[in-house]
């Protein structure tokens, strides 16, 4: 035998754990979004953010979206999950489409919400960059946290 096989089969083990600790690096810095309406997730896939193909998004895929213009297209009942979008800037939504809540809870960059449609209700919590909120045909707004 011209070598010891004891440290080649360390070597593979540890091979494998260095494997496996960056597959799982990789799994948690690419967690998917569980968008609670499909339709909102529908519309980012169909905006292109799916970079993947995968049929999901990903927090590494809403990372560099800076704005969302919502149009009537689309029948969004809810928008959330807004904290995984890092660079969101600000959401505006078209005039025909109805939107019935709007969860913003920890997006720090979030600085407007533009709703020129309808809204039923929203909540806003721990916006650290928030100042503007335009929802003219909001007649029933319920809550605004």
């Amino acid at each position: 035998m011209l070598f010891n096989q004891k440290p080649l089969a360390m070597f593979r083990k540890i091979a494998f754990l260095c494997l496996a600790f960056i597959f799982q690096l990789t799994a948690i810095s690419q967690s998917v979004i569980p968008f609670s309406d499909n339709d909102f997730l529908q519309f980012l896939i169909d905006k292109g953010f799916d970079k993947n193909n995968d049929g999901e998004i990903d927090t590494n895929e809403t990372k560099k979206i800076r704005s969302l213009y919502i149009y009537p297209f689309h029948s969004i009942e809810t928008i959330d999950h807004l904290e995984s979008f890092d660079s969101l800037l600000n959401i505006e939504i078209s005039e025909y489409a109805n939107i019935h809540l709007i969860k913003a809870k920890d997006a720090e960059q979030l600085q407007t919400i533009n709703v020129e449609g309808g809204l039923l209700d929203i909540e806003l919590e721990n916006l650290t960059s928030f100042s503007t909120l335009k929802a003219p045909k909001a007649h029933l707004l319920q809550r605004w946290i």
